[in-house]
């Protein structure tokens, strides 16, 4: 899933998740990674999706 994105020229994560009421671009250097959990009947599979913070949305330290 993670390749098909980053394969492909818009990199809009809506590519997969059709539902997502934001666009949200991957950039290329993106890393992904996945977990898997097991607790008792319960199964959880969890992917995360990594990327350095891109300047328009860094919070200057005199904003915090």
């Amino acid at each position: 899933m993670f390749q098909y994105i980053k394969s492909k020229k818009n990199n809009n994560i809506k590519l997969i998740l059709k539902d997502l009421d934001r666009d949200i671009n991957i950039p290329e250097d993106a890393s992904l990674r996945m977990s898997y959990k097991q607790k008792r009947d319960i199964e959880k599979l969890e992917f995360k999706i990594y990327w350095p913070q891109r300047k328009e949305y860094k919070i200057d330290a005199n904003q915090k």
